[in-house]
C-alpha cells in the first residue's frame, strides 16, 4: 500500500470512529427520541440484562425465548457484567461496540472495492459509506445490524481473496470461510442467503474451470459442514428450550 494511501485509509478510520463514536455517546434520551433506538432494541437489552443476572435467555425473567439474534446478545451480556447496576451505561457501551464493527466494515468495503478500482476511489467509496446518513443511523440502532454487516463484508472479502482468486484453495480456506458463515448467521438467520449465494457462484465459477466434481463436493462441503456446527448449538437450543 502506497503511503498516499494509507494516509488515506487513516483518515477513513478516525473519521468513522469519530463519527460512530459520536452518535454511541449522545445523551439518552436524544437517542431515544431521535429514532436511534427501536422497542426491538431493548427487547436485546433486557435478554442480555437477565442473561447477565443468572435468569437466562428470558425477557420477562420467566419464559425462556429465542426470539433474538444470539450472537449479538451474547456480545452484549459482558457489558451487563461490567455496567449492570447502571441502567444507561451498557447502552452506550454497546453502541459503542456496534461503531466499532461499523469502522471495521468500513475497512472491509476499501478492501473489496480495491479489487476492481484505484486504492484512492476505494478509500472515497468506503468513507461514503461510512458518514451516510442512514448508516450512521442504522448502525447505532442497538439491534444486531452493525454486527450482520460487519461479518457479512468479512465474509465477502475472505471469498473474494482467498477462495475464489485462488486457483486451487486449500480446504482449509473453505473450513475458514464456513466459521465465518457459521457466525453470519448467528448474527442474522437470514443472512444465509449469502452462503448461498456464494455457493451458488463458486459452482458456476468451477464450472468454467472444469475443476473436478469430487474435488468441488469436498469443498463446498467442508464450508457446509463447519457452518452447520457453529450453528448447531443455537438449533438444539431452539429445538429442546
Amino acid at each position: 500500500m502506497k503511503r498516499s494511501t494509507f494516509a488515506l485509509v487513516f483518515v477513513l478510520v478516525f473519521v468513522a470512529v469519530a463519527v460512530h463514536l459520536a452518535v454511541s455517546w449522545q445523551d439518552f434520551a436524544v437517542l431515544a427520541k431521535n429514532g436511534f433506538l427501536y422497542d426491538d432494541s431493548f427487547y436485546a437489552f433486557q435478554i442480555a440484562r437477565n442473561i447477565a443476572e443468572g435468569q437466562g435467555p428470558t425477557f420477562d425473567g420467566v419464559t425462556n425465548t429465542n426470539g433474538f439474534q444470539p450472537l449479538y446478545v451474547a456480545l452484549l451480556v459482558p457489558l451487563y457484567w461490567l455496567f449492570g447496576p447502571d441502567p444507561i451505561l451498557p447502552i452506550h457501551a454497546g453502541l459503542t461496540l456496534l461503531a466499532l464493527f461499523t469502522t471495521l466494515t468500513a475497512c472491509f468495503l476499501f478492501l473489496i472495492a480495491k479489487r476492481y478500482v484505484s486504492e484512492t476511489i476505494a478509500v472515497f467509496v468506503a468513507l461514503v459509506w461510512a458518514v451516510s446518513p442512514i448508516v450512521i443511523k442504522q448502525s447505532a440502532n442497538g439491534l444486531e445490524t452493525a454486527l450482520a454487516l460487519f461479518l457479512f463484508a468479512w465474509s465477502v472479502y475472505y471469498y473474494l481473496d482467498r477462495v475464489r482468486s485462488n486457483p486451487n484453495p486449500p480446504r482449509l480456506a473453505f473450513a475458514k470461510l464456513g466459521l465465518l458463515l457459521g457466525l453470519t448467521a448467528l448474527a442474522r438467520v437470514d443472512e444465509i442467503f449469502l452462503a448461498l449465494a456464494m455457493a451458488l457462484d463458486y459452482l458456476l465459477l468451477v464450472r468454467r474451470k472444469r475443476i473436478t466434481p469430487a474435488l468441488v463436493f469436498k469443498n463446498v462441503s467442508t464450508a457446509a459442514v463447519v457452518a452447520f456446527l457453529v450453528y448447531l448449538p443455537w438449533m438444539v437450543y431452539g429445538v429442546v428450550a
